[in-house]
């Protein structure tokens, strides 16, 4: 369980670092900021592999979680850059992110270290 909760704790500050880095900006700004979608791309990425690290015991625990939405998203990220459709990136992360983040802020205080 100890690394389940560094998981955890690795996609609870990627979600707060893009909810952060958006905070008041547009889909327009999102769009013509490269800078801004390589840092939201990476922390998505991170939430992914983080995601895909978490033992079957505690993804058991927690079904509702999209863990396998969290992987397939960095798979995608990283396997099909080229076909990357940036409308998706910012629904995810303007409606996504911030209720998973929720979760994960509930979720944490009852994980044992």
């Amino acid at each position: 369980m100890q690394r389940d909760k560094s998981y955890l704790i690795d996609i609870q500050i990627s979600a707060e670092s893009i909810v952060r880095y958006i905070e008041g900006k547009s889909s327009s700004t999102f769009y013509e900021d490269e800078m801004l979608q390589d840092a939201v791309i990476r922390r998505i990425e991170i939430m992914g592999e983080a995601a895909s690290r978490i033992s079957e015991d505690l993804k058991s625990q927690y079904p509702t979680l999209p863990w396998k939405k969290m992987k397939a998203m960095r798979n995608i990220l990283i396997h099909m850059y080229d076909e990357l459709e940036l409308e998706i990136v910012w629904d995810t992360i303007t409606k996504d992110i911030p209720g998973l983040l929720n979760e994960m802020k509930k979720i944490l205080p009852h994980i044992q270290d």
